[in-house]
């Protein structure tokens, strides 16, 4: 019978065994998990499935751990059948014609007939031999161990073909390919491809060029330049640009929509790929060079790169990452809630914290009432008469109060 069970439970039960003489002297069961696993304790674990399906059909597995975790040789499986229960294998979920019953292979097997395909043979003949060397009709031990028929040899030569072909495709030229083939368009997406000594791949529309032109180097209608490597495609990253559309409102909302720009796919977060994203930027428009704030998110390869070629460029950082990086330094200096909690509403909470301060007068003068605030916290969390925590936020802070205020503003 094969259908799904249900796990109802899992119980565990230790037990302590003293042998003597090779013998069990002594059965101790415990009523909670010991606190110290030592050598003569043992867990035994019981799961109870029943069938999602066949009412009255039931199974007990009995597994025994020693104190390192490592399972015994043999476990105990126990069948409990209720009733005139039907013995019988379910058809495969997608089959859509036919009543045929699904076996499953096992994944040994399926790597045998891998080891065993021959372009030479027809698929009924890898089946005789395949089928034969499992022991035939009479001497085969699971019908897991067999293959389900013909149709699955042929199927696993053709995913093999597959996987051949596609090796022996040059992804790299049939990428190229496709970038000089695009120049021939008004309007390309694949814009520039850079083979070494860094893989690059730079996508974008002439629409995405001219947006970002018109709302990040215009002073009196700007928005932020967001870059941040978020997310890899099998063996690549892909970092794209972001920005805000100022000529667009959300009706329910009230902002701007936050609109995808040029895009980099690359291999590496390196310098040199993002020199070579920026220095591309301001190769496909010129203007771009004029560009005010770029959003790194704390990476500073990013801006590095990009001012560069941005010279004017001011470095913004996203709320959220720079209240993460102050949670991460306070928990470095061993400080821990609720006193972190503290320290960031210091900063963030709304018309009170650092945040909201419209100057770096302001910003200087809300520092300085905080100091002793800040010093005398941090020696209650972390019963020290030395706190350090307001002189690294100074050191990182202070020179860019602007950047902070302006950053978790926008």
């Amino acid at each position: 019978m094969a259908e799904a069970m249900k796990n109802n439970r899992v119980q565990r039960d230790y037990v302590s065994v003293q042998m003597s003489d090779g013998e069990i002297s002594d059965l101790t069961v415990f009523m909670k998990k010991p606190s110290v696993m030592r050598n003569s304790v043992y867990r035994l674990a019981r799961a109870y499935r029943t069938s999602k399906n066949t009412k009255g059909f039931r199974r007990r597995l009995y597994e025994l751990y020693d104190s390192a975790r490592k399972p015994s040789r043999f476990v105990i499986l126990q069948y409990v059948v209720e009733g005139d229960v039907p013995i019988f294998t379910n058809v495969h979920d997608n089959t859509k014609t036919g009543n045929t019953p699904y076996v499953r292979t096992s994944r040994r097997e399926r790597a045998y007939i891998g080891e065993h395909l021959d372009d030479r043979k027809r698929a009924k003949g890898i089946f005789d031999v395949i089928f034969e060397d499992a022991g035939g009709m009479m001497h085969v031990g699971n019908p897991l161990e067999l293959p389900r028929n013909t149709k699955q040899i042929y199927n696993v030569k053709q995913t093999q073909k597959g996987a051949v072909a596609g090796k022996d495709r040059d992804s790299m030229f049939q990428l190229i390919k496709a970038c000089k083939d695009q120049q021939s368009l008004t309007d390309p997406y694949i814009r520039l491809v850079q083979c070494a000594p860094e893989f690059c791949c730079i996508c974008s529309s002439d629409l995405h060029l001219m947006e970002m032109d018109m709302f990040l180097t215009n002073p009196s209608e700007c928005t932020i330049m967001g870059i941040d490597p978020t997310f890899n495609l099998s063996k690549f990253v892909v970092t794209p640009i972001v920005y805000k559309n100022l000529k667009l409102i959300y009706r329910r909302t009230g902002e701007c929509p936050t609109f995808l720009g040029l895009v980099l796919i690359h291999q590496t977060k390196t310098e040199r790929a993002f020199d070579f994203f920026a220095s591309s930027i301001v190769s496909l428009r010129n203007t771009l060079a004029d560009t005010l704030f770029i959003g790194t998110y704390d990476e500073c390869s990013n801006f590095n790169s990009f001012s560069r070629y941005m010279p004017i460029s001011k470095n913004m950082q996203d709320q959220r990452h720079v209240r993460l990086n102050l949670e991460r330094k306070l928990h470095t200096l061993g400080i821990n809630n609720p006193y972190i909690n503290q320290f960031i509403e210091d900063v963030f909470d709304k018309n009170v914290g650092l945040a909201d301060c419209l100057t770096d007068t302001d910003f200087e003068n809300k520092l300085l009432e905080l100091k002793p605030i800040w010093n005398l916290r941090e020696c209650e969390s972390r019963k020290t008469t030395e706190p350090a925590f307001y002189t690294r936020f100074l050191s990182i802070k202070k020179p860019s109060a602007k950047l902070l205020v302006t950053s978790v503003k926008n």
